[in-house]
């Protein structure tokens, strides 16, 4: 594969990750992924491989703003969890005072939303072709979290709250809109004062614009919700409004943030302080119980790698996936190191953005 070589920060370093790009991106066909990686204290190690924009070819980027799909849960669950931490709300709380016409609403609790334990439907996964129907008819209509509610509402639960453990954006969506309804104020404006503004994070943002900075997206219609290789990828998410698309994620998926942002965001989640110790030992130790992909899920944080005797995980972090991008972001608490992710494809299995983070975190 062609394409262009950005190196940024120390030498050795960047040469070393450019090595892990490179193939990252030939094995699955991804035109462009950067990285970046820190330790505490020390500047950031930031490397692109591969191409960003096509006809004229530009380089990959490690500066430009990407949507992070999924990586936006790790923002709605530190909202909710400061809500419990000041005492406005309570994990147990069901969701009944702020939908309670949502099925199984007097059962459905905080804690089953955050873990992915409610039971509830998917639109990806449960109503996929008339969900993406419903967004191809009308590209500039943003949806509102109660129209977003109203809909997931329609689809019939996956299974009965607290029964078993299933991934789901809906579950995300609702937190989003109970977070609005506690806070009084929408969740761009939530966002903002609670988290991006304190910590400096000027390039993270829920919006769905397309503006100059945002990164190339490639994607195909057939490609959409598959995981693994697609090619060739024509259209580009830059050429297309975005509004439906990230008003549907919302709460789930809908932001957009860079590398330097990310490792900013990972080192205060996971290794700092903007949790509460007595909320953060909470947080990272709900995912104390492994899955069958030996993998931990908790109240908004998945742990990878070892898993220790007391529960803990050698890595703390999340993946996400949307039209035109892969994100991942993790932190290393034995190392004190927080590593970000991109690809501008959606098609990026998860497991392979783990191994690839893990990679970057051991340079």
């Amino acid at each position: 594969m062609q394409g262009s070589l950005i190196i940024y920060g120390a030498a050795m370093l960047t040469d070393q990750i450019v090595d892990l790009l490179e193939p990252f991106c030939a094995e699955l066909g991804v035109p462009g992924a950067s990285a970046g990686v820190r330790s505490a204290g020390r500047p950031p190690v930031l490397a692109a491989w591969g191409i960003d924009g096509r006809d004229p070819s530009t380089p990959m980027s490690v500066s430009r703003r990407f949507r992070i799909a999924s990586v936006t849960k790790t923002f709605t669950s530190a909202l909710v969890l400061d809500l419990v931490d000041r005492g406005e709300l309570t994990l147990e709380a069901t969701i009944e005072p702020w939908v309670p016409s949502y099925p199984y609403a007097s059962a459905i609790t905080i804690r089953a939303l955050l873990d992915h334990t409610a039971g509830t439907a998917d639109m990806i996964f449960d109503a996929q072709s008339e969900f993406f129907a419903l967004l191809l008819a009308d590209l500039d209509r943003r949806f509102t979290p109660v129209e977003l509610v109203d809909l997931m509402a329609s689809i019939p639960p996956y299974a009965r709250p607290g029964e078993s453990y299933r991934y789901s954006n809906t579950d995300y969506n609702l937190l989003g809109l109970i977070t609005e309804c506690i806070s009084g104020a929408d969740f761009a404006t939530v966002l903002a004062n609670r988290i991006t503004t304190p910590l400096a994070l000027a390039d993270t943002t829920y919006d769905d614009r397309v503006t100059d900075d945002l990164m190339n997206g490639w994607f195909d219609l057939e490609s959409i919700g598959n995981a693994g290789p697609s090619s060739p990828r024509t259209l580009d998410v830059r050429d297309f409004p975005n509004a439906a698309l990230i008003s549907s994620a919302y709460a789930a998926g809908g932001m957009t943030s860079t590398l330097t942002d990310l490792l900013s965001w990972a080192e205060a989640l996971y290794l700092g302080d903007w949790l509460s110790p007595r909320m953060r030992a909470r947080f990272l130790g709900s995912t104390a119980v492994a899955d069958a992909e030996g993998v931990g899920h908790g109240l908004g944080v998945v742990g990878y790698g070892e898993q220790s005797a007391d529960g803990s995980w050698s890595a703390y972090g999340h993946a996400g996936n949307i039209p035109g991008s892969s994100a991942f972001i993790a932190a290393f608490p034995g190392w004190g190191t927080t590593v970000a992710l991109h690809a501008n494809v959606q098609e990026v299995p998860p497991e392979r953005l783990v191994e690839l983070a893990c990679a970057v975190a051991q340079v």
